[in-house]
């Protein structure tokens, strides 16, 4: 009885570990707002962790669309997307934006995994501009920084 107890023991402390560590994550999730000078376009930024849990505050912390600029950006910095939820609140945000009158959605900046995930579902996102990709010439502006850290040796 006392390896079935501690077998017990243990399922609870994972279960009870997993929810406390969800329960933290869904608090994690943050949204910055940017309105371009002229304020024709608007600009959030979204960090944390994309899930089943984080998806109802994400989504409340967008404002109205309606008194919104018509021209979106959705910039995911220090942002994944971890299960379908994450994808599916994606889809229901530019759905929101687009019915509400937005002439441009476009989401930036998305991770390699997340992309990849995205990728195995891309009938969901036809038509949706979900990955873009800005070209940086390193060589013309020296404010750029390389991350190709490549030198020749001989």
């Amino acid at each position: 009885t006392l390896i079935f107890d501690l077998a017990i023991a243990v399922a609870v402390g994972i279960v009870c570990a997993a929810l406390v560590f969800t329960w933290d994550s869904t608090s994690l999730i943050k949204m910055e707002r940017a309105v371009s000078p002229e304020g024709d376009k608007v600009f959030y930024t979204i960090s944390g962790a994309l899930f089943f849990g984080s998806v109802k505050p994400l989504m409340s912390l967008f404002p109205d669309p309606r008194s919104e600029p018509k021209d979106v950006t959705v910039i995911f910095e220090n942002s994944e997307i971890h299960d379908w939820s994450g994808m599916v609140a994606i889809k229901a945000l530019h759905e929101r934006f687009e019915n509400n009158g937005a002439t441009s959605i476009v989401f930036e900046k998305l991770s390699v995994s997340s992309h990849k995930l995205m990728m195995k579902s891309k009938q969901l996102w036809e038509g949706i501009n979900y990955y873009h990709e800005e070209k940086m010439d390193v060589a013309a502006d020296p404010e750029i920084t390389s991350h190709m850290h490549v030198e020749s040796r001989r």
